[in-house]
């Protein structure tokens, strides 16, 4: 066998990995969906497994060809554990992996028929699912003119940085950059025939993103799906499975072609011995803004944690942060946001972590995992003030004020009528008019002041209206004077100027 053939990456090894592959939908329902759809990391747990097959997997070039399938393709979360990886310390969970194979292997000028197992290990970053590194051994038997011939594929991927193929909350709409360096290396042995070393480091540079969220049709059920799409392949990530239910990958040149369609058979998900909720308000937030970190602890029962210990963490900064639980398993935590690096950068972004709350108790312990999304905000220009610049007190009158966010972010206002009264709006969406009524009780000369602030905190500056409440208002139900009134007001400074002179 040509040293090119397996240099192709060993695309053998290749279907044993999510990463590039995508899964093609049976049944495929798009549902009706907003912007800001969205979902969040998965929490796994000891004894999750997900069993996919992969049917067909096909490679050919000028060199050799494989077709055939992957049943029984297990997932099981077996363990979480620290490594250390490019001189940092690392919390990954171990995923075990094991499966069957058969097919048709073509090696140059011969051809036979391929049966063996599959067993290897995946290594997933806790805090954002980014994959560290995966082992495949596979091991059979391939029969080549009438001869069984053992086969062994030793394969080895490293990803420097970890491979964050899913830029946590997956947003709709939403586009992220994935950069990262790729070593692979291994060894593939056909007894008699082949006993070939292999070696390569690449750079894997993509854009992913997420245009539709789907209902997918797989044997392990109906599931809300989110499609990433990148080059030629996609995937659907099922935040109810906490996993890929489907993935695609359609590679290929002038040299070679691979392809791969990958479904979930069945699943299940593990129960822990402290069920941690957690909530991060807000989860989208700017530098330096207040956070809060709250939630609830319980046992199998649903008993709260009573004074359980806390560990909040942000693996990514090295930060950690302490407190318990009250008498109802409640826990809260204030802290300032943070700078977050970014391994998947993405416009208005500055980087995102899970935050990993755990909760440990006696003999029991459980744990969760939410993201915090650090963006780049930009706050408000100063809102517009319209209305009445001058009538009577007692009278009430109507004001709009429109604001327009950079980021198209909704707005509320902040209302300072300058008589002791003020007001806040509930949040609208950027450039629209909100309309807000107040009345002066007395007469006199008053300023309106307002901001605007979106959802993410930031704040406008000030905006000002001056306004005049006539200390005779008996005048002012005279035509004529109601006339000149009306008239002068289109000249603010000369109608202020004209009411003082006449003392009114």
């Amino acid at each position: 066998m040509k040293k090119k053939f397996l240099q192709t990456k060993i695309y053998l090894s290749v279907i044993f990995l999510f990463i590039g592959a995508t899964l093609v939908p049976t049944a495929i329902l798009t549902l009706n969906i907003t912007s800001t759809d969205s979902c969040d990391i998965a929490t796994w747990q000891i004894g999750d497994e997900w069993i996919y097959t992969a049917d067909p997997v096909t490679y050919y070039s000028a060199d050799g060809a494989f077709n055939g399938v992957i049943e029984n393709f297990k997932h099981e979360v077996v363990g979480i554990t620290t490594i250390t990886h490019d001189g940092d310390e690392i919390e990954v969970y171990q995923v075990d992996l094991t499966g069957d194979i058969v097919g048709e292997l073509t090696w140059e000028a011969l051809t036979g028929d391929l049966e063996g197992e599959v067993d290897g290990v995946r290594y997933f970053r806790v805090s954002d699912l980014a994959e560290v590194e995966t082992q495949i051994i596979s091991t059979g038997i391939v029969q080549i003119l009438f001869i069984n011939r053992d086969y062994e594929l030793i394969h080895t991927n490293l990803f420097f940085p970890p491979l964050e193929i899913c830029d946590f909350p997956i947003k709709l709409y939403d586009q992220w950059e994935v950069s990262c360096d790729l070593l692979t290396e291994g060894s593939f042995i056909i007894d008699g025939l082949v006993n070939e070393q292999y070696y390569d480091f690449e750079l894997l540079d993509e854009t992913l993103q997420c245009n539709s969220k789907e209902i997918v049709s797989v044997p392990a059920g109906d599931f809300d799906s989110y499609k990433v799409t990148y080059s030629s392949d996609m995937f659907w990530y099922s935040p109810d499975v906490g996993n890929m239910i489907k993935t695609e990958v359609d590679h290929g040149d002038k040299d070679y072609t691979f392809t791969m369609d990958l479904t979930l058979e069945s699943y299940s998900r593990s129960n822990q011995p402290i069920e941690v909720s957690e909530n991060i308000d807000p989860a989208e937030a700017i530098i330096d803004q207040e956070i809060i970190i709250s939630g609830q602890a319980v046992d199998s029962n649903s008993d709260p944690i009573q004074n359980g210990d806390i560990i909040i963490e942000i693996p990514k900064i090295g930060e950690i942060w302490t407190t318990n639980t009250d008498d109802n398993g409640f826990y809260l935590l204030s802290i300032e946001a943070p700078f977050i690096p970014d391994d998947t950068p993405s416009d208005g972004e500055f980087g995102s972590d899970g935050v990993i709350v755990r909760c440990s108790s006696g003999n029991l312990d459980g744990y969760r995992v939410k993201t915090l999304l650090i963006i780049d905000d930009f706050p408000p220009y100063p809102p517009t003030i319209d209305g009445q610049t001058s009538g009577n007190a007692g009278t009430e009158y109507e004001y709009t004020f429109n604001a327009v966010d950079p980021d198209s972010d909704n707005v509320k206002y902040h209302i300072d009528w300058d008589d002791g009264d003020s007001d806040t709006t509930a949040f609208s969406s950027s450039g629209t008019n909100v309309k807000v009524k107040h009345t002066w009780s007395t007469q006199g000369n008053y300023i309106i002041k307002a901001k605007a602030v979106d959802i993410h905190g930031a704040e406008s500056d000030w905006a000002e209206l001056s306004v005049i409440m006539p200390r005779n208002k008996a005048i002012m139900n005279i035509p004529f004077l109601q006339f000149l009134q009306n008239f002068l007001q289109q000249y603010p400074i000369l109608y202020q100027l004209l009411l003082r002179f006449l003392r009114l």
